[in-house]
């Protein structure tokens, strides 16, 4: 009797844990939020092999350095399977660069020095990021990869200029470009990094990621290939 009673105990613990496993529901939905600070650049590309080109290039990269800006947004990924996932948002972007500091010049007197002045050249982008997410890890932190193109369209650029000048109070004066800028670029895009399970449908992503624009930001003699370095950091919910 007592074996009967061992049995049917069994029995109905392993009919319990089958019914529990059985509604384990594969979520393949998800939404999330990411942002994101970043080191922003450009490549320059010489259309011809002159030396005016050729000293205008190394000009500019003697004086032009780095800017760090930001990058936000939203997205919805679909999982294929436990490994490989697709997902496609809608972020804002501005990247760009700066000059050095340097000397405000006079214009009728170019000797006069009137104090120390910088140029930043920003690219305000609305993104449509579309990646293959790649994750591995059976634990709470998992190996993440992620590649994919970002179509971005263009819809402000702007240049700032700063001066210091020597005996009066410092200028900070904002333009629109006077040139003939590409309203569209694509972005490759690749990271290397880790999801952090939160919970069963909650976690974090925190991923080193680097941006390369495949179109010029506009033509002439020297054109500039935009690219940036950034650390994605983001939450997602799954559905």
């Amino acid at each position: 009797m007592k074996f009967i009673k061992i049995s049917f105990f069994f029995l109905v613990l392993s009919l319990s844990t089958f019914a529990s496993d059985s509604t384990v529901v594969f979520k393949r939905w998800s939404i999330g939020i990411n942002g994101s600070p970043d080191y922003c650049y450009r490549r320059l590309v010489r259309k011809s092999s002159n030396n005016a080109t050729y000293n205008l290039a190394n000009y500019k990269n003697s004086t032009e350095i780095p800017i760090y800006s930001y990058t936000g947004g939203i997205s919805a990924a679909y999982s294929l399977n436990n490994y490989f996932s697709v997902s496609l948002g809608v972020a804002y972007s501005q990247k760009g660069f700066q000059t050095k500091s340097m000397d405000a010049v006079n214009v009728t007197a170019p000797e006069i020095v009137l104090g120390q002045g910088t140029y930043r050249y920003d690219f305000k982008y609305i993104q449509l990021p579309l990646k293959v997410n790649f994750v591995y890890g059976k634990k709470k932190v998992r190996l993440l990869a992620s590649a994919g193109l970002t179509s971005s369209f263009l819809y402000y650029e702007q240049t700032t200029t700063k001066i210091d000048y020597y005996n009066v109070s410092g200028t900070k004066e904002t333009a629109r470009y006077d040139y003939e800028t590409n309203p569209f670029n694509l972005f490759l895009t690749g990271g290397i990094g880790i999801d952090i399970k939160l919970g069963k449908k909650i976690g974090v992503i925190v991923e080193p990621t680097y941006n390369y624009g495949l179109f010029r930001t506009m033509d002439g003699s020297i054109v500039e290939y935009l690219w940036s370095a950034a650390l994605n950091v983001g939450c997602y919910i799954k559905l």
